[in-house]
């Protein structure tokens, strides 16, 4: 998460004065997009994109879920958690 950076090359977490977090914005037109495709079924757009990106956040300053779960698992279980909730 700390990785993902604007079309100018800039890092999101360094644009946090800005009103609407990007990564979410993206986040929400791409669940948008899924929609209106047909590729995802019926949800509110803003908890979904928080849920998932709330959970992606979670898992890296919570020891007590490093402690019981590697990050592949994490990863895995929560793609396919929310694969489940998206589909059409």
């Amino acid at each position: 998460m700390f990785n993902a950076r604007t079309p100018d090359n800039v890092p999101y977490y360094k644009l946090g004065d800005e009103e609407e977090d990007p990564l979410l914005q993206t986040l929400e037109n791409i669940l948008r997009e899924g929609q209106e495709q047909g590729v995802f079924g019926d949800f509110h757009l803003s908890v979904m994109s928080n849920m998932i990106q709330g959970a992606i956040g979670e898992y890296m300053p919570n020891p007590a879920v490093i402690g019981r779960v590697d990050l592949e698992t994490y990863t895995s279980e929560l793609v396919r958690i929310i694969h489940r909730a998206v589909q059409a």
